[in-house]
């Protein structure tokens, strides 16, 4: 692992451990902290990686982070440093639209419940410091009726373009309106998954009070099964990200205990995710610092958790999908062959039959 990643990592553990690590002294020379920026924007946890350093530096103020001098050097790091009021001014705006939609549907009677990153963030040591994207809704069956309320009240247009979600836009922040929590239609047991996920969601769920309107949060066993999935499923298709690591290992620490892990550890066995789940695990254990105590249990397929972190930061197939329909099956199916390996790790079908699934969905809605 380049020097370079391994500053990174050093830097999300500043961030997150309750106690820096005391044999830390120096950073070695040579670092590029201009790809650090880079690397961990593009992993989303840039705010986290500033949060580090400035825990560091106020813990250890002699120690040698290495600065270049070059006034280039210097406006970037400046750069890099704002990016904290951004995070929090994006978050506070994220807020605002999930009071306003909330209350907006509260009119009818349905409520809302937020997905993933919102009751991520609340996680965090600092909650307005994990990166947001899009907000994920869910309504409890009400996806439809929440859609025209929506769109009655505000004149956002609904795309029903996409598997398992509608979307619309407010305020320029994308929203996805679930129906269902994952794709039904990409692989053999996506119904059985599905049907978990659902019965999870409707019990044990909790609520949290956003500027003044209510908001509801999914329970410690559903997000265990869905957080798990979904990562298994970036990873399989394509890469994940250091932020979703560390969104497991934060929702770990935080509600571990809560997790009926007899349920969930069988579920998860069932549907070929045990052995996956556990690599994760180590990988914020050994590379992010997260207490294995937080943890039902780790890997000891070590090459394999390396090559899983390996992948994290430097995927083994890369490359921007081209727009034109013929290079981007091309590309597609590349990735596809090369990526059969992960496939193995997270999926209990073959990787024909996901193929074959995955052309049907595709088919079915090209922008799924």
């Amino acid at each position: 692992m380049t020097q370079t990643y391994q500053a990174l990592l050093a830097l999300i553990r500043a961030s997150i451990s309750d106690e820096l690590e005391a044999t830390q002294s120096s950073f070695p020379e040579g670092i590029d902290w201009n790809l650090i920026m880079k690397t961990s924007s593009l992993h989303k946890v840039g705010v986290m990686a500033v949060d580090g350093l400035q825990r560091i530096l106020d813990s250890m103020p002699d120690i040698d982070m290495h600065y270049p001098e070059g006034r280039e050097d210097l406006v970037a790091r400046r750069k890099w440093m704002g990016q904290s009021v951004l995070a929090e001014r994006k978050y506070a705006e994220h807020e605002r639209i999930m009071a306003e939609l909330s209350a907006i549907y509260a009119t009818k009677g349905i409520r809302m419940m937020v997905l993933k990153g919102y009751g991520m963030s609340l996680n965090y040591p600092i909650p307005e410091h994990r990166p947001g994207g899009d907000i994920d809704t869910y309504h409890f069956g009400l996806c439809d009726e929440a859609d025209a309320l929506v769109s009655e009240s505000l004149g956002v247009k609904i795309d029903s373009s996409h598997h398992h979600h509608t979307t619309f836009r407010v305020h320029g922040v994308l929203v996805e309106n679930h129906y269902d929590f994952i794709n039904v239609h990409a692989h053999k047991d996506a119904p059985a998954i599905e049907a978990k996920l659902k019965e999870l969601a409707n019990k044990d769920f909790q609520s949290v009070d956003v500027l003044g309107e209510t908001i509801y949060l999914p329970s410690a066993d559903f997000n265990t099964i869905f957080l798990m999935r979904h990562m298994a499923q970036h990873f399989a298709g394509e890469r994940i990200t250091l932020r979703q690591v560390l969104d497991w290992g934060l929702f770990m620490k935080s509600h571990s205990s809560e997790v009926n892990w007899e349920m969930a550890s069988a579920f998860l066995q069932q549907i070929g995710l045990w052995d996956f789940c556990m690599m994760i695990n180590s990988i914020c254990v050994d590379y992010l610092g997260i207490d294995a105590s937080c943890f039902p249990g780790v890997s000891d397929d070590k090459p394999m958790v390396d090559r899983i972190m390996n992948d994290i930061f430097e995927p083994e197939f890369s490359g921007k999908e081209p727009k034109p329909f013929v290079k981007k099956w091309i590309f597609k199916s590349r990735r596809w062959w090369s990526n059969r390996w992960k496939h193995r790790l997270v999926y209990n079908d073959s990787l024909f039959s996901t193929a074959y699934t995955l052309t049907l969905s595709y088919l079915r809605k090209p922008k799924r």
